[in-house]
């Protein structure tokens, strides 16, 4: 069932006021700054997954973290997703499970969006393994997460994870609610089911 094509839209016009301040144009001036090749692969990476963009598109600032040290990164992006994937799982709690308390769905909706789960989704998808970091932290996400010590780990999930919200709040921004709740039951939704278990 696609929650994207029966579900009322969140209040977007409200959520691009209050989290992304100065729109998609700030995205789009900083962006023409970062470096085309960067840009393309990122774009061209969701293009992969069925998810058509255009070049001017304010996905490539879902893959710049705060460690670039830029004008902008990934933050505020991933501040837009969080609410749009929380809905999501949580629509599909309340659909699927019955007999369940609020207290006890949203437990459920926690376990399922803690941050070692969405990292591992993240690390899943083929969008684009390009991204902006400082080199420090470049080095730490290469490691292979069973060599990633273990006061590095929650670092690490943080990173991916901030990845994966950001990506989605660049997406919404983009394509709108329905289509990125399509893109989040492809492509997150098995994911997040699969590393739970």
């Amino acid at each position: 069932m696609s929650f994207g094509r029966h579900i009322l839209n969140l209040p977007r016009p409200l959520l691009e006021r209050v989290l992304v301040p100065e729109g998609k144009e700030r995205f789009e001036k900083l962006l023409a700054e970062v470096d085309g090749g960067f840009r393309a692969s990122s774009v061209q990476g969701m293009n992969r997954l069925g998810v058509e963009l255009e070049g001017a598109s304010v996905l490539p600032a879902a893959f710049v973290d705060q460690s670039a040290l830029l004008a902008f990164d990934n933050r505020e992006l991933s501040f837009l997703g969080v609410p749009v994937l929380h809905f999501y799982v949580r629509s599909w709690l309340l659909q699927t499970l019955t007999g369940y308390t609020q207290q006890e769905i949203k437990t459920l909706c926690d376990v399922l969006l803690a941050s070692g789960n969405t990292a591992a989704v993240y690390r899943a998808l083929p969008i684009s393994t390009t991204y902006l970091a400082s080199p420090e932290m470049r080095a730490i996400v290469a490691t292979p997460p069973e060599q990633i010590a273990a006061e590095q780990r929650k670092e690490v999930d943080a990173f991916f994870s901030r990845l994966l919200y950001a990506t989605i709040g660049a997406l919404y921004l983009e394509i709108g609610l329905p289509s990125t709740l399509d893109f989040v039951e492809t492509h997150v939704a098995p994911g997040l089911v699969q590393v739970s278990v």
